[in-house]
C-alpha cells in the first residue's frame, strides 16, 4: 500500500538510498501514481528499458536471451494432463458407440455412430430422451426398492456422458494447443520439471510459469511471462514481443540450444534475424564417440544405390 511505501521510505535503507532520503509521504505517491503512471505496467518497464539503454550506448541489436522456471501459487495436486483426457475421451466414446446403438435398436431411432463425440451431439440426444420421459409420463424413481424405467436408464446414462465430456472440452480448451497441462486452481500455471522442490527433491512435476528476459550489454530490454513450458515454443513470442515495443527485431538474437530447431530458425530468417542459436546435437555431432559409431544412421555413407 502506500503507506507501507512511506513506512519504508523512512525505516527501510534500500528505500533510502533510492529516495536520496527525503522520505516522501503516502499522498506524494499517490499524486505520483494518478497523474503520471496513466500507462500499463508493462509499457513503463520497456519505456525505462530503451531510455537506459540509450544512455548506457547498448547495442540493442545484440540480445541474450534466457528463460527459467518460476513456481506458480497452485496447488501441485490439481494437475490436469491433456494426454489423459484425451486417453479417457476416446475410452468413453467407445462406450458412448455401444449406448447409442443400442438405443436405436431398442427404439428404432437413427442416431449417427462415430469415433469421436462432442458435447452438443450428446446433449441433444439427451434432451430428446428427456422429452420422451415428459411426453409419455413416465415416473422418474430413485432409492432401493424401485425400479428404473429403460428409458430414465437410458436418460441417466447418457447425462452422464454429456457432462463428462462438457468438463473434458472445457480442460482442453483451457489447456491450449502449445502445452500438454495446467492446474484447476490457476489455469496459466503448466506442470513442468523443476530443478529443485522444497524437499531437495528433482524431476518432479510443479506448475510454474515460464520466464523469459532478453539482455543488451547488461540492459534487460525485453521480458516476459508465459504458460509454454519450453524454451523453443516460447521464442517466436518472446521475439514478437520485442517488435511490438521496439519496433524492430534484434539482429543477433543469443540463446542456447534450448531454443534452436528448424522452426525458430525459420522465424528467424523470414524476420531479417540471423539464427545463432545452437541446436540440440550442435555440441555432441562434433564428439569423437559420435563420429566413430558404426551403428549412427548419421555416419552412413551413401552409396550410388541411394
Amino acid at each position: 500500500t502506500l503507506r507501507e511505501l512511506e513506512y519504508q521510505c523512512r525505516r527501510n535503507l534500500d528505500f533510502m538510498f533510492l529516495t536520496k532520503e527525503l522520505c516522501p509521504s503516502s499522498k506524494a505517491f499517490e499524486r505520483l501514481e494518478k497523474s503520471y503512471l496513466k500507462a500499463s505496467i508493462e509499457d513503463i518497464f520497456y519505456d525505462i528499458s530503451a531510455h537506459i539503454g540509450n544512455l548506457m550506448g547498448a547495442r540493442t541489436d545484440i540480445q541474450y536471451i534466457d528463460g527459467t522456471k518460476i513456481e506458480a501459487y497452485a496447488n501441485k495436486y490439481s494437475f490436469v494432463y491433456r494426454n489423459r483426457i484425451i486417453t479417457n475421451r476416446a475410452s468413453m466414446c467407445l462406450k458412448i458407440t455401444d449406448s447409442v446403438r443400442n438405443l436405436n435398436r431398442r427404439y428404432g431411432y437413427s442416431y449417427p455412430e462415430a469415433e469421436l463425440y462432442c458435447a452438443q451431439e450428446i446433449g441433444y440426444i439427451t434432451q430428446y430422451l428427456l422429452e420422451q420421459i415428459l411426453s409419455t409420463e413416465t415416473e422418474l424413481v430413485y432409492g432401493k426398492g424401485h425400479r428404473k424405467a429403460q428409458i430414465q436408464r437410458d436418460y441417466e446414462t447418457f447425462l452422464g456422458y454429456y457432462a463428462r465430456l462438457v468438463e473434458y472440452e472445457y480442460w482442453l480448451d483451457v489447456i491450449g494447443d502449445n502445452r500438454k497441462s495446467c492446474t484447476k486452481t490457476d489455469h496459466d500455471a503448466t506442470m513442468s520439471a523443476l530443478k529443485i522442490d522444497y524437499y531437495n527433491n528433482s524431476g518432479i512435476k510443479t506448475p510454474a510459469y515460464n520466464v523469459q528476459i532478453g539482455v543488451s550489454d547488461g540492459v534487460i530490454m525485453n521480458a516476459g511471462v508465459f504458460r509454454n513450458p519450453g524454451d523453443t515454443t516460447t521464442f517466436t513470442d518472446f521475439m514478437d514481443r520485442h517488435y511490438a515495443h521496439y519496433g524492430e527485431y534484434p539482429l543477433y538474437p543469443m540463446a542456447d540450444a534450448g531454443y534452436g530447431g528448424l522452426r525458430n530458425y525459420l522465424f528467424c530468417l523470414m524476420k531479417g534475424m540471423n539464427p545463432v542459436m545452437k541446436y540440440n546435437m550442435y555440441a555432441k555431432k562434433n564428439e569423437r564417440k559420435y563420429k566413430k559409431n558404426i551403428y549412427n544412421p548419421a555416419n552412413w555413407e551413401i552409396d550410388e544405390n541411394g
